[in-house]
């Protein structure tokens, strides 16, 4: 392995935890919400995008830091978020059009 290689590599790891963290803590969230029925919904759907922008994050940071890494991957939901939080007022009694 080349010195290149092997810098790179052990540079991965730290992005490699965050990255199990992040999916960790995000599930242990949801699933404690999703125990309030309805109510925790839009408390999911927080988390949910809170997920994806530090994923973005840090492969943003990923991408800076370590050499030869490319370009962050493209996601289909950088245009489009999780969640509408403008959609479903019909439940409170307004109407959605």
């Amino acid at each position: 392995m080349e010195p290149g290689q092997m810098t790179a590599t052990t540079l991965r790891i730290p992005f490699w935890v965050a990255h199990a963290m992040l999916t960790f803590y995000a599930e242990e969230a949801k699933a404690y919400w999703r125990v309030w029925g309805p109510m925790g919904q839009p408390v999911i759907w927080t988390v949910e995008t809170w997920e994806v922008a530090q994923r973005w994050y840090l492969e943003a940071l990923e991408h800076a830091l370590i050499p030869g890494s490319g370009p962050p991957t493209s996601h289909k939901d950088r245009t489009n978020p999780p969640v509408d939080f403008f959609s479903g007022f019909g439940l409170l009694g307004f109407e959605d059009d």
